[in-house]
């Protein structure tokens, strides 16, 4: 009787872990493809990190944008990253969220720029921030990224 209650644990277990898996690169590659649309919508606005205007342009307004997203890290993501850690090298899983995070928290800024009338968003910065993990489990739970810029309309 033992046996048959470790065995359905154990396939329940690995499918609840495939399930998840499944999941996650389905809504990973969805908010990709939104994202790519999104970006392409928004190319018109010009960013840049540069902290100085050209001499010849003049700005008929500016503001303060700001665009932030957090994401957690889901079991699987976790788990991949564990294993890897016992050998060490790139985290990928890490490594695709915190692309993902990146590139909503620009949108959002853009969008932001784009409702103000900008055509311009300068000296853009981008902010990291662990969330997450207490004193016992000290790995983060999740990420927040924060992008920051002066939103400006150019003639």
């Amino acid at each position: 009787m033992e046996a048959w209650i470790t065995l359905v644990f154990v396939v329940l277990s690995l499918g609840v872990t495939a399930f998840g898996a499944v999941a996650g690169m389905l809504l990973e590659r969805r908010h990709l493809a939104q994202l790519a649309r999104d970006e392409a919508e928004l190319a018109a606005i010009m960013v840049t990190s540069m902290k100085r205007l050209p001499r010849n342009w003049t700005p008929t307004s500016s503001t303060l944008v700001v665009g932030s997203t957090v994401m957690s890290t889901d079991a699987f993501r976790r788990w991949v990253a564990n294993l890897i850690n016992l050998v060490g090298g790139r985290i990928g899983v890490y490594e695709s969220m915190m692309e993902r995070a990146r590139r909503e928290a620009m949108v959002r800024l853009l969008r932001e720029a784009q409702a103000a009338g900008a055509n311009v968003v300068w000296n853009v910065r981008l902010e990291t921030a662990a969330i997450g993990g207490g004193e016992k489990d000290e790995r983060a739970k999740g990420i927040e990224v924060i992008a920051s810029g002066t939103a400006m309309r150019v003639g």
